[in-house]
């Protein structure tokens, strides 16, 4: 009787305890090994608890399986629907040799439908404005009517139209695209315009764009609250044939959440800085850079210091500090 519940003590040890391997062990024989506790027997209040226990564990895993798969579905990419402004085009295929005068064809909903998303490529046209010139049949002196003229090309003298012009700045500007893998890319298209043109083109189409500029500078320094900084910029030197470091001031309205770029030959001197704030009246944030100090003492101004530039003086002395 010992020996079988030792027997019975170390297997349960090697179920509870053993490695995995030992767990998974089919030497026993559970006929030779059944617990035999006699007269011993399980209490209701026992049998309830254990049952309890079991009841609490199944529902704990189950809790995380759900979540496990939750989780799971919500990092798994959906497919989303195609948008309604995407326009849409349909094609009826028909069974080999259908025609109207043999055939029945059965009810539109029986049809199998599948939309699959398709991108034509863009296309360059050539759009000639023919404006003619008409009299009326009744008018006896003959009088000459002419159509009113389109609207003429951006650029004088360039058959380049608005929304070409428009695909490059956009290209440029928004989607990171040089001119030179803009050229490429209209090469595809069957159509080669050499990089000197395109370079014209950009420079027209900026001075067509300095209204809009101006117009923009003026609202932003209008504000009582902006910030200013000056960040360094390659410069192409063409005496040099390199680049050199020049300065791009870039001032915020905060509030009104609008900004300009300014440069002036690469510089960040004080005389910039005095005619990009010449009528500013407000508050003005900066790096604390020393051009700014002019600003300090005049009417009109409050100048405000940046945190995270007046963090970095705190950093440095962390390092010189001999108690560290």
């Amino acid at each position: 009787m010992i020996e079988k519940l030792n027997a019975q003590l170390d297997w349960l040890k090697r179920r509870v305890w053993g490695r995995l391997s030992e767990k998974r062990s089919s030497s026993y024989d559970p006929a030779q090994l059944t617990f035999d506790f006699g007269e011993l027997s399980v209490g209701p209040e026992e049998e309830a608890a254990y049952r309890k226990v079991h009841e609490e564990l199944d529902a704990y895993h189950q809790q995380r399986k759900d979540a496990t798969e939750k989780r799971r579905s919500e990092n798994r990419p959906s497919r989303r629907p195609i948008p309604d402004s995407i326009r849409r085009e349909r094609i009826d295929i028909y069974p080999e040799g259908y025609n109207e005068e043999e055939w029945e064809l059965l009810s539109d909903k029986l049809c199998e439908r599948k939309i699959v998303l398709h991108l034509k490529p863009a296309e360059y046209v050539a759009i000639q404005y023919v404006i003619h010139k008409a009299v009326r049949k009744d008018d006896i002196e003959r009088t000459i009517r002419c159509a009113a003229a389109p609207q003429p090309p951006p650029i004088a003298k360039s058959y380049a139209g608005s929304t070409l012009l428009a695909n490059l700045m956009v290209g440029k500007y928004v989607d990171s695209l040089p001119f030179y893998r803009q050229i490429e890319m209209m090469k595809r298209l069957g159509m080669d315009i050499p990089p000197a043109t395109v370079s014209d083109w950009f420079k027209d189409v900026a001075d067509l764009l300095r209204p809009l500029y101006y117009r923009i500078r003026y609202l932003v320094i209008d504000t009582d609250y902006i910030q200013a900084n000056e960040t360094t910029v390659p410069i192409v030197d063409d005496e040099k044939h390199r680049t050199v470091k020049g300065y791009l001031w870039q001032i915020c309205a905060v509030t009104q959440k609008l900004l300009f770029f300014h440069y002036d030959k690469g510089s960040r001197s004080k005389d910039v800085a005095l005619g990009l704030f010449a009528h500013f009246r407000g508050a003005l944030q900066t790096d604390g850079y020393a051009v700014y100090d002019y600003y300090e003492g005049k009417d009109g101004v409050l100048c405000l210091n940046c945190w995270a530039h007046t963090r970095r003086g705190f950093d440095r002395s962390m390092s010189n500090d001999a108690a560290r």
